[in-house]
C-alpha cells in the first residue's frame, strides 16, 4: 500500500438519549482514488475515482464491503488492522521505551497516551458518550 493513507474515525450518532457507535474507514490511494465506508446506524460508502468523479452508495454491508474492496483494493477490516498495527508499532518503537508510558485524561472525553520522560503524545482516544 505504498503511497496510500488509511484513517479510522469513531464516534456516536443518532438521538442524544440513545446514541449509536459508528466507524468510518477512509483509504486514500496515491493515484487519487478515495473510498470512505461508514458503519453504524446508517451504512454507506463514498467513492471518488482517479478522475475526480464521486459516487455515493447506500447498500447492505456485504455489498458495501465488496464495493470498497473493488474500489481501493483492500477490505475495510484489513484497512482497520493495518491502521491499528501501524499505530501500535509507533508505540512499541518509541525511543524512551514503553515503561514510561501512561494514559491520562485531557479535555472531557479525551484520553491521551503520553511518555512521562519526553512528554510526547503517542495515542489518543475520544469518547463522546462521556460528555453527553
Amino acid at each position: 500500500m505504498s503511497g496510500s493513507n488509511i484513517s479510522v474515525e469513531t464516534g456516536s450518532e443518532g438521538p442524544k438519549h440513545d446514541p449509536y457507535a459508528y466507524t468510518e474507514v477512509t483509504v486514500r490511494r496515491a493515484d487519487g482514488r478515495r473510498a470512505t465506508i461508514h458503519l453504524g446506524l446508517a451504512e454507506w460508502m463514498n467513492y471518488r475515482d482517479e478522475h475526480g468523479v464521486t459516487r455515493h452508495f447506500d447498500d447492505p454491508y456485504a455489498v458495501l464491503r465488496s464495493k470498497f474492496a473493488a474500489c481501493v483494493g483492500i477490505t475495510p477490516e484489513r484497512a482497520e488492522r493495518v491502521h491499528r498495527s501501524k499505530r501500535d508499532r509507533a508505540v512499541r518503537q518509541h525511543p524512551c521505551g514503553t515503561r514510561h508510558l501512561r494514559w491520562m485524561d485531557g479535555f472531557p472525553g479525551e484520553h491521551l497516551l503520553i511518555c512521562d520522560k519526553c512528554q510526547a503524545v503517542l495515542d489518543s482516544t475520544f469518547c463522546e458518550a462521556e460528555i453527553i
